[in-house]
Formats: C-alpha cells, structure tokens, sequence
C-alpha cells in the first residue's frame, strides 16, 4: 500500500513537470517565388521560402531553434506554351571515330507552363549522326613578333617578323586532312629610331665601310622628333655623306647635298623629306 502511494506521487511529479514544458512554433510570410539556378526551366516553376522559429520553454531554460521551409511555386500565372532553346555543339567525336555523335535541344525557351502546348509541335529534340573525317581549318593569325635585325646589324633599320596560325578551327579528327597552306608568314619591318641622337650616331656606325641607315616614318617627321625628347638639332662628330634612298629594291639613291667634313651635322626641324636614308 505504501509503495503504491510513493509511485503515484512520482508519477504525479512528472506530470508536473512535463506540463510546464511550452512549444511556440512562428513562421515568417511566404517569400516571393524566384528561380532555381541549378534549373533548365527559368520561366515557369520556382521555389519559395519561408523563415520562422521554435521556442521551447522550460522552468529551467528557454531555447531558440532557427527554422526554414521551402516549397515548389509559379513564376507566372499565364498560360506559356514552350519553345526550343538552340541546338547545343556536337558531342566530341576524336574518341569514337567509328560511332555516332549527337547534339540537343530542350524545351526551356520558355518553358510550357500552366497547361501550354509542349515543343513536339516544333520537332525533335535530339539529331544524330556517324562520326567521321573531320578536315581541319585555320584558324585565325596570331599578332606580328618584335621585328629582328639581321645578325651584325644595326639596331634601328630594316628586320624581318612573322606570325603564326593553328589548324584548330577545327582540328582535324578521324583522318581528316591537315590544314592546307602555311602556318606562319614572314614580313619586313623596320624598327624606327625613337629620337636622332648622339648615342645612334656614334663612330661605330658612322665609317665609310660600314654606313649606317637612317629612317624617319610618315607617321613622324624630324620636325616632331625633335621636339620629343631631343634637342633641337642633333649633332653628329664626323665626316659624312648624305644619301635619300629612292627604291630600297632596285638599291638606287640619290646624293643629298655635298660631301662635307665638319665637327657637326644637323637633321633640322623640316630641312629633309620623310623617307629612307643612308648616312656614311
């Protein structure tokens, strides 16, 4: 009889206090629908959320549980009907030369949506075909190099350049041909001397048996290069003879002036033609 009394009042205490303990569950309003990035359908169906928060409450302590809740939802209320998107690339074909390929298209341009027509109207979605020689095409030319002097030369004149091109437009797979033509071209160039001065004219290359070569381009005259870092007449210390060149091909000059020897030598601001010249 005593036992049965001490288990009622335990199981009486517990009930006490289980009936403190308090549950408050508070949800947030419904955000708007938005897309779903990792979705091929941006047009039709989304994805809403919704925050809130549980409360459990003791005697003892009172403990916060943040909650979160998503639910599928329209983007639009108007009936869509469905279109395709384009057709993607070729699946690659180097691998299995001896199979098929194929290449897709999906019905999300837009997407059908509340009851509209799918895209079978528009045809299939999916195209094949066997696999085989591929020919490869240029692609396009790549930028000029640094023009190079030939070996011995001065530093400024005329040099040679190139630049390249890759038969990747595209490569050619499954025996197909190469590219037809070259992949690089060379050309001339001429490397223009930034401003005339003392250190480019120097006894080096001013000696009878090594004359020297002199350009000044249309895009500067001597005039402006003088005026660009330089004095305003640049002195050379030598013995000298002036040529303009007429055709640098045919090799055919033309003397400038009279051979003179002096301490100085001007190229003054418009007193020469822009052109080619050679200096000995």
């Amino acid at each position: 009889m005593f036992a049965a009394y001490i288990s009622l009042i335990r199981a009486n205490y517990m009930y006490e206090a289980l009936s403190e303990a308090t549950v408050t569950t508070t949800w947030n309003a419904w955000g708007a629908c938005g897309k779903i990035s990792e979705s091929l359908d941006q047009t039709c169906r989304g994805t809403q959320k919704r925050t809130g928060k549980r409360v459990d409450t003791t005697d003892k302590k009172t403990t916060t549980t943040s909650l979160s809740q998503s639910k599928g939802c329209y983007l639009t209320s108007e009936i869509v009907d469905g279109g395709y998107t384009a057709w993607s690339e070729w699946d690659d074909c180097s691998q299995k030369c001896d199979q098929s390929t194929m290449r897709r298209r999906t019905c999300h341009n837009p997407t059908p949506c509340n009851g509209g027509q799918d895209c079978s109207q528009f045809g299939r979605d999916e195209l094949s075909k066997d696999c085989g020689p591929v020919a490869g095409q240029w692609g396009e030319w790549g930028a000029w190099g640094s023009c190079t002097m030939p070996p011995g030369s001065a530093t400024y004149g005329t040099g040679t350049y190139n630049h390249t091109r890759r038969c990747d437009n595209p490569v050619n797979i499954c025996g197909g041909d190469f590219c037809v033509g070259v992949n690089q071209t060379d050309g001339n160039c001429r490397v223009v001397p930034p401003c005339l001065t003392y250190q480019m004219f120097s006894d080096k290359f001013l000696k009878i048996e090594n004359a020297m070569s002199i350009y000044t381009s249309a895009q500067v005259d001597i005039y402006l290069l003088t005026k660009n870092k330089c004095t305003t007449a640049t002195i050379i210390h030598t013995y000298f003879e002036l040529y303009k060149v007429i055709n640098i091909t045919a090799n055919t000059e033309v003397q400038v002036g009279e051979k003179e020897s002096g301490v100085k030598f001007k190229f003054n601001p418009g007193e020469h033609e822009i052109g080619y010249y050679r200096l000995i």
